[in-house]
């Protein structure tokens, strides 16, 4: 038990079951849009022009002037049912990984340090901007129409949470790279 209250043991044990929980979520909300036949649906999330949309919805079998098939809405909507689990479980993994990797950036860089305390906080915000870009899609998808409002609405909250989870994500690895860099520095001048 006094190993489990270890702050590092604690934060690995997080951090493992953050990312098993993750790949899991992440595997079964693919799943739908494979059955679907969907490769990614980041292209559809992202855009947010009209014609462009229009066009990438109509080649998946919505927004054409007959509904798609029963079965292929129900794949879209669970996979955004499951989707809204793997929210749950990657922001809170990259604010923790932000927020570890800030620690590694306090040695190099102290204003990189407290850029990373931010940059953890706005990966839960990307997981807002996933729900409520998850809300458009849906709106879209029940309706089958697109309307500039709700493309504006899902394109610009999916650009802006790719934006934050990129930056998110090129910062932890850079701070493992500090991390590393560090260790064997100190590894070095003790020998």
């Amino acid at each position: 038990m006094k190993l489990l209250l270890d702050p590092c043991v604690a934060k690995t044990l997080v951090l493992v079951v953050l990312a098993g929980l993750s790949f899991l979520t992440m595997t079964l909300c693919s799943q739908p849009l494979r059955q679907a036949g969907l490769k990614s649906i980041i292209d559809i999330e992202v855009v947010t022009n009209l014609s462009k949309a229009t066009k990438l919805w109509n080649d998946i079998g919505f927004c054409k002037e007959s509904p798609p098939d029963a079965a292929r809405k129900r794949l879209f909507l669970r996979h955004l049912d499951l989707d809204a689990w793997f929210i749950c479980c990657y922001a809170p993994l990259m604010c923790l990984l932000c927020w570890c990797a800030a620690d590694a950036w306090a040695h190099a860089l102290p204003w990189m340090f407290t850029f990373g305390r931010w940059l953890a906080a706005a990966q839960l915000l990307a997981g807002v901007l996933d729900f409520v870009e998850n809300r458009g899609l849906r709106r879209i998808i029940e309706s089958n129409t697109i309307t500039k409002g709700s493309l504006w609405l899902t394109g610009t909250a999916s650009q802006l949470k790719w934006l934050i989870i990129v930056a998110g994500g090129l910062y932890i690895v850079l701070g493992l790279v500090i991390w590393i860099v560090h260790t064997l520095r100190k590894k070095g001048s003790r020998e």
